[in-house]
């Protein structure tokens, strides 16, 4: 099955784009971050949920954060760019958490972060469970991903 506005892009990491599918999204801290940041993180990601993304299942630890999200429909003829969201998302939670605390790195997470485009149901829950092995239940949130709206790239 052919994705929908499918296309690939480089900067250190390679990105693949599409329309109606479900991304795998992580991001790496600098820093080991402490329960109160680890708490703005999951707050403000989970205030951006049914903007211009669904959240489908999101947990943040010490050093890095998880998610599996799906994007709006777009109009234009390239899928939406993960960047265009996340990196924004990523400066505001930067600003709040060094405002909020005597926290004196002025980068907190790496600038690049990965995803990866959930080809099937088995790909899906290897993704799944990495979100789940967080240990803090606190931050830990999933609305049962269903697989009927998703084109997945099946394997022959």
């Amino acid at each position: 099955m052919k994705w929908k506005n499918f296309y690939i892009w480089n900067k250190r990491l390679p990105h693949w784009r599409a329309d109606s599918v479900m991304y795998y999204i992580t991001f790496k801290h600098r820093i080991s971050l402490d329960e109160p940041a680890l708490s703005k993180i999951f707050s403000n990601i989970l205030k951006t949920n049914g903007r211009k993304w669904d959240i489908l299942a999101l947990s943040t630890s010490a050093d890095a954060t998880h998610m599996l999200a799906t994007f709006q429909s777009h109009q234009a003829s390239k899928a939406k760019e993960i960047a265009k969201i996340i990196e924004p998302l990523k400066l505001k939670i930067q600003q709040d958490i060094i405002k909020h605390s005597c926290n004196t790195h002025t980068l907190l997470f790496y600038q690049e972060s990965y995803d990866h485009i959930i080809r099937n149901e088995e790909d899906l829950d290897s993704h799944l469970n990495i979100i789940k092995s967080i240990h803090n239940p606190d931050l830990l949130w999933i609305n049962q991903p269903s697989l009927e709206n998703f084109d997945f790239l099946m394997n022959e």
